[in-house]
């Protein structure tokens, strides 16, 4: 799988730092495997040849999870609207309690706002779009037990 030629360069970097190389051994490294001084230069295959390069020396690359790029705003909203929704499953408001359930209705009520907008994870909705589905959730609920 070929990632960006950003990705990899971002990743040598992470890995210089982290085999603690200074600017001569790495300018030798990529010297010695490329023919090239410079990261910018290369091509993806040659980016790919030093960062296997350097995972063989002891760097290992961590994947970030999509929680950690997350701000602490986005996760309490994205809790508290799953809690909301499953609680609307139990009392009986909702047919679908699921996940898939509440993406449907989010991206539902989205696309009332704006046509154009494309999500494919309630995890990467902007924080305004969360609020905004939050409090029409929370209204829907509280119309349904001002009726009860």
């Amino acid at each position: 799988m070929y990632l960006s030629k950003h990705y990899y360069i971002k990743m040598i970097d992470v890995g210089k730092a982290s085999l603690n190389l200074d600017s001569f051994a790495y300018t030798r490294l990529l010297h010695s495997l490329t023919g090239k001084i410079y990261c910018e230069e290369m091509n993806i295959s040659e980016l790919m040849q030093v960062l296997n390069k350097m995972q063989w020396l002891g760097f290992e690359p961590k994947k970030k999870s999509i929680k950690s790029e997350l701000n602490q705003v986005s996760i309490y909203q994205l809790d508290r609207l799953r809690q909301l929704w499953f609680l609307m499953s139990l009392e009986g408001y909702i047919s679908d309690g699921s996940d898939k359930g509440l993406y449907q209705w989010s991206t539902q009520r989205i696309k009332a706002y704006d046509q154009n907008i494309q999500i494919c994870r309630l995890e990467w909705f902007p924080e305004w779009m969360l609020n905004g589905l939050l409090e029409e959730l929370e209204n829907w609920h509280k119309g349904y037990q001002d009726i009860i």
